[in-house]
Formats: C-alpha cells, sequence, structure tokens
C-alpha cells in the first residue's frame, strides 16, 4: 500500500509538516554546531594544558640534564682523585718497602760492630781497660753539651760549668756503654 501524502493532507497540513520537520532539522544543526563549538573549546583548552605540561617538562628535562652535567663532572672528578690516590698508594707502599729494607740493612750494619767490639772486648784486656777508663771532663762536657759556650774573644769554650763532673755515660764509667 502506497500512501501519497499530497492526497492525503491538505496544502496546509503539509506545509504545516515540512515546516515543523524544518524547525527540527534546524534544531538538530544549532545543537551540532553548539556540540562542535563545546568540543572545540575543550580541545583548545585541553591543548593549552598539554602545551604548558610539555613546557614544564621541558624546562624539567633541561635542569634535569644541567644537573646530570654536574654529577659527570663531579664523577669525573672522583675518578681522578681515585686514580691519584691509587698512585699515591702505590708509591707510599715502594717507599715503605724501600725504607723498611733500608731499616733491615742499617740494623744488621749498627749490629755488626757491636757484635765485633764485644767480641773484641772478650779476648782483649787492654781494649777492655781502655773502654773502662774514665772520660776526661773536657770531653765529658762536650758530649752531653754541658760547657760553656764559646767567648767573643777568640778563647776556648770547653770548659765544664761550675766544675760539674762529666755525665757523658749513664751506666758508670768509661766509653763503653
Amino acid at each position: 500500500m502506497n500512501i501519497d501524502l499530497g492526497k492525503v493532507m491538505s496544502g496546509t497540513a503539509k506545509a504545516a509538516v515540512i515546516h515543523k520537520f524544518r524547525l527540527y532539522l534546524e534544531y538538530a544543526m544549532l545543537a551540532l554546531i553548539l556540540g562542535l563549538a563545546g568540543f572545540a573549546f575543550y580541545g583548545y583548552m585541553k591543548g593549552k594544558v598539554l602545551n604548558e605540561t610539555v613546557t614544564k617538562l621541558e624546562a624539567d628535562v633541561a635542569n634535569s640534564n644541567a644537573r646530570v652535567q654536574e654529577v659527570e663532572e663531579a664523577n669525573r672528578q672522583q675518578v681522578q682523585a681515585i686514580k691519584t690516590i691509587q698512585n699515591l698508594t702505590e708509591t707510599q707502599t715502594a717507599l715503605v718497602s724501600g725504607l723498611s729494607e733500608d731499616l733491615q740493612k742499617i740494623a744488621v750494619r749498627d749490629k755488626t760492630p757491636s757484635l765485633r767490639l764485644s767480641a773484641l772486648e772478650k779476648s782483649n784486656a787492654a781494649l777492655t781497660q781502655y773502654l773502662d777508663a774514665l772520660i776526661p771532663t773536657p770531653v765529658g762536657c762536650m758530649l752531653d753539651n754541658s760547657c760553656e759556650p764559646a767567648s767573643t774573644n777568640g778563647s776556648a769554650g770547653a770548659k765544664p760549668t761550675q766544675g760539674a763532673p762529666a755525665k757523658v755515660p749513664a751506666s758508670g764509667g768509661g766509653a763503653r756503654k
């Protein structure tokens, strides 16, 4: 069944339906335009917020990069300082080792004359008597720094102060310690 609206409706009714249809169509178009305007405004505001966020993040990245460069430079300096300290430690170790060896050699060298002198003293009575003899007072005061200082007129200053006896050997008497 095919109905023709032109035959069913009169001209005024037809115009009223077309007019209402057109009104509804205009309202729909107006709603669509307002919706698109709202969406555009939302997009603009969202873009503005995103641009501000991007600007802030770019500034943060720039600050972070500067800080990273500072930290990298500090690390390079620390690595250089550590290398320097390691080199100094190696040098110090070598010097201490050499010093230890030298001290051992000196100890052996110092012990050898003492052992020879002890052996000679035990085997030679004349040497024992010489080593047990008292040191003369002028020599003793020079050895323990108890002499008067030399005068400016050129006279010798190797005189004991106030007639003090020579104090050099604390063990008793002679040149032997």
